[in-house]
């Protein structure tokens, strides 16, 4: 008998984390955004601003960050090479919160981003995180910002298709 992935465990336990941002979503009842790109599978949602993960045909097993709302001409980013690094930088990170931060903020700021936002946790999250930990025996990663900037440096996120509407909202010509 095959034990079951990282993956195929959060997908049955359907389990929600609304206080560190990672809210299970069923990528086939998932209300897609105008950036959400063309073969995306969403598996999980922040909760708010449209915010979302998955994974995009095409890119094995690489996870993503879509961001309706970005600060950036860019939508799209890798976050990790695969679920089980996901989860290991939602850990580290003290939730989903600061995951697409790392493309706008230098180290330094980022470090400190991250420092204030675990003096501002709950004890809910807290409870959370633990939880986290426990069901799928997580590791901390050691150098979340490092390894997230590595992803976005060798993804090549040029060969992402986007929808229709994608271009219309951005007023690109196709």
């Amino acid at each position: 008998m095959n034990a079951m992935t990282s993956f195929e465990k959060f997908e049955s336990l359907r389990q929600n984390f609304f206080d560190i941002g990672l809210r299970y979503e069923n990528s086939g009842e998932f209300s897609r955004y105008f950036c959400t790109p063309q073969g995306a599978i969403p598996f999980a949602s922040m909760g708010m601003s449209g915010i979302h993960y998955c994974f995009i045909d095409g890119f094995q097993e690489t996870v993503f960050v879509v961001n309706p709302e970005s600060t950036s001409d860019n939508y799209v980013f890798p976050i990790s090479n695969n679920f089980d690094d996901f989860l290991r930088l939602v850990v580290s990170l003290h939730g989903t919160q600061l995951l697409d931060l790392v493309m706008v903020y230098e180290k330094e700021e980022f470090s400190q981003l991250l420092e204030d936002h675990k003096k501002n946790e709950s004890s809910e999250s807290i409870r959370e995180l633990n939880e986290l930990k426990e069901v799928f025996d997580i590791i901390p990663m050691d150098n979340p910002y490092e390894y997230i900037k590595n992803i976005m440096l060798s993804v090549d996120v040029k060969n992402i298709m986007y929808t229709d509407q994608y271009y219309d909202v951005l007023g690109i010509e196709r």
